[in-house]
């Protein structure tokens, strides 16, 4: 059994988390399709 955890985006991106950067690649690279900005909620 192993405890569940997370963090909410709200409190920032944090660039040394490997699914934090996974999540902002994925942002850079659809958002601007559909007219979003990657860094805006």
């Amino acid at each position: 059994e192993a405890d569940i955890w997370w963090r909410s985006w709200d409190i920032g991106f944090n660039p040394n988390d490997a699914v934090d950067r996974a999540i902002m690649a994925t942002r850079k690279e659809v958002f601007p399709l559909h007219g979003l900005d990657p860094w805006f909620d």
